[in-house]
């Protein structure tokens, strides 16, 4: 775990997020095991990714109350330059869920686009 904080310390941007650690497998598709190794056992050859689904706050500005449109919008404006990776968003739910059973994923992310942020 000690390289996982100083990788996340060059996050480039000031906010808080809310956001994943995965490790993908040689498939290309997220390990959860992977993400035990490294963060259990200390593995540091088994990279992660932080995806960011959500946006909190900005430079000390508190984005909570505000719709998820928008701070899905500020979301997709910040350069994370590789420490980070804000994934693709899509407006079709049923085929994107159809997908992610197709490709048997664990899980999804939904939002609906005029909803504050749900704490908890």
């Amino acid at each position: 775990m000690r390289g996982l904080g100083l990788e996340l310390a060059d996050l480039p941007v000031g906010g808080e997020f809310d956001g994943e650690l995965v490790a993908f497998g040689d498939d290309g598709r997220p390990d959860f095991e992977l993400v035990c190794q490294r963060l259990l056992h200390g593995d540091e050859k088994i990279p992660l990714a932080y995806l960011i689904f959500d946006m909190l706050s900005l430079r000390g500005r508190r984005l909570l109350d505000e719709p998820y449109r928008e701070r899905r919008r500020r979301l997709g404006r910040c350069d994370f330059r590789g420490v980070a990776h804000a994934p693709d968003a899509f407006d079709d739910g049923e085929a994107l869920w159809e997908a992610v059973c197709e490709q048997r994923l664990e899980r999804v992310v939904a939002q609906r686009l005029d909803e504050r942020y749900p704490p908890g």
